[in-house]
C-alpha cells in the first residue's frame, strides 16, 4: 500500500470553438479528499448547463453518477450531487434526448447489462426504466441518432479486462426496446474505445476515441465519421491525437492521462489523470482488508 494514488480531475473552459482549433487553458475542478471525478458529460436544459460525472469514492471503491450546475457569472460549477447510486460501479454518464425523453445510459459493465435511466425531474431524479443490453459487457456506450434512428458505438469486452475488446455498432429496435448488434467496427485498441460524444465541426461528424493499446488514458483521437457506414471515413484518418502533454490547465499539474472529451453550446470539458497523495485512501483500503480478514467485520 502507498499514500500516492491515481486520481482524476474534470477540467472545463468556455467554448470558443472546439478542441480541434482552440488551445485555451482548461480550468481544473478540485475534488475533495474522499474521491475524485472523471468521465465528464454536458447537457443543456432550459438555457442552463449541467455537468454529469463518474463520482468515485475511496470508501466504497466504486463510483456513482453525480451532477453539478454551471454558474456563468462566476464561471464555475456547483458542488457535485449524486443522482444515481447502485451497488455496482457506474461511469460514463452519457445523457441524450430520444423520443421526447431525457435518457441517461451510464456504463455499468459490472452488472453485465446496459440500462436506460429516464429523467423524471431534471437533473436530479432518474428512474431505471429498462434493460437495453443483457448478458454482454460493454463499456463507454455512446449514442448516435441518424435520421431518427438510434445507434450505439460501444466497446464490447472480449476478455476479463477492459484492455481488450471490439468497437461494436448497435441499432435500437423500438419494437423490442433493445439494442441489436449490427457489426464489429474494429479490434484496434488504439481507437476502439469511445472517449466522448460524437460532435459536429462544420459539416463533418467526429467520433472521439481513447487509446488504450498500452495504457489506460494514453491519449484521445478525433476521427471524421461517414454518415452512411457510421464509422470513420478511413481507418487511418485521424485529424488529431491529443496527448496528456497537450492539455493546458490553469494550474501547474503533471498530467499522466486523458480519456474523455465533451462539449455543449457553451462549455467544453475534459478529464485528466494524475497522481496524488491520499491518507484517506490508505485508511479505506486497510479497513476493507480488515473486514475481509476478521469474522464479523464485514458490511
Amino acid at each position: 500500500m502507498r499514500f500516492k494514488v491515481e486520481s482524476w480531475n474534470v477540467a472545463f473552459r468556455k467554448r470558443n470553438s472546439n478542441i480541434l482549433h482552440d488551445s485555451t487553458p482548461f480550468t481544473m475542478i478540485k475534488h475533495n479528499y474522499k474521491g475524485w471525478q472523471a468521465d465528464p458529460f454536458l447537457f443543456e436544459y432550459e438555457n442552463k448547463v449541467y455537468l454529469f460525472v463518474e463520482n468515485y469514492s475511496y470508501k466504497s471503491n466504486r463510483a456513482s453518477i453525480a451532477c453539478a450546475e454551471y454558474d456563468p457569472l462566476r464561471n464555475c460549477f456547483s458542488e457535485f450531487k449524486n443522482v444515481i447510486v447502485e451497488d455496482y460501479h457506474l461511469s460514463y454518464p452519457v445523457v441524450f434526448t430520444y423520443q421526447d425523453n431525457i435518457i441517461m445510459m451510464p456504463e455499468c459493465s459490472e452488472s453485465g447489462s446496459l440500462y436506460f435511466y429516464v429523467c423524471d425531474s431534471f437533473p436530479y431524479i432518474w428512474r431505471k426504466q429498462k434493460k437495453v443490453l443483457d448478458k454482454v459487457k460493454v463499456v463507454d456506450a455512446t449514442p448516435l441518432i441518424i435520421n431518427g434512428e438510434l445507434y450505439l458505438h460501444a466497446l464490447k469486452i472480449t476478455k476479463d479486462t477492459t484492455g481488450y475488446g471490439e468497437l461494436t455498432l448497435y441499432h435500437y429496435n423500438n419494437e423490442n426496446e433493445v439494442f441489436e448488434e449490427k457489426r464489429i467496427l474494429t479490434k484496434d485498441m488504439s481507437i476502439a474505445r469511445p472517449g466522448g460524444n460524437f460532435f459536429n465541426d462544420g459539416d463533418t461528424l467526429y467520433r472521439v476515441a481513447q487509446d488504450c493499446s498500452s495504457a489506460y488514458g494514453k491519449s484521445l483521437s478525433f476521427m471524421p465519421v461517414d454518415r452512411e457506414t457510421l464509422y470513420q471515413k478511413d481507418s487511418a484518418d485521424t485529424v488529431r491525437t491529443f496527448m496528456p502533454r497537450d492539455v493546458k490547465l490553469n494550474v501547474q499539474k503533471r498530467i499522466t492521462g486523458v480519456h474523455t472529451y465533451n462539449l455543449s453550446e457553451q462549455i467544453e470539458v475534459i478529464d485528466v489523470k494524475r497522481e496524488s497523495y491520499s491518507i484517506y485512501h490508505l485508511i479505506c483500503r486497510v479497513r476493507a482488508i480488515v473486514r475481509e480478514l476478521i469474522p464479523g467485520q464485514r458490511g
